[in-house]
């Protein structure tokens, strides 16, 4: 009988545990959300302002490559390194044409 009390209270006591860790993260959890929304809101000036100054220094530096579809222009030059395939004029082409023998089916000659 001593061991079953000892196992039903080992027990409530896990789930007691359980709950009040619950409780505690919803609290925690709940705070921080609240605290990281009051910081986003309170420097919403100063992010904008630093938007602006950061696009004022770009368009100074480099006027012209940048425009306000929030895009900007690199000019530059585009190369392909890969091998192009040599194409002879001379050969022709190795597959026969298909004919429609059977409305159904194309079939090969």
């Amino acid at each position: 009988m001593h061991r079953l009390l000892t196992i039903i209270a080992g027990i409530s006591i896990a789930l007691i545990g359980l709950s009040v860790s619950l409780v505690v993260f919803a609290f925690v959890a709940l705070f921080g959300s609240v605290a990281f929304i009051y910081y986003w809101w309170k420097t919403r000036e100063i992010r904008a302002l630093m938007k602006a100054h950061i696009k004022e220094r770009q368009r100074a530096t480099n006027p012209g490559s940048m425009d306000d579809s929030k895009g900007i222009v690199i000019e530059g030059e585009w190369q392909c390194d890969a091998a192009k395939p040599q194409i002879n004029p001379q050969t022709k082409p190795q597959t026969k044409p298909t004919t429609l023998s059977d409305p159904n089916k194309l079939t090969s000659d």
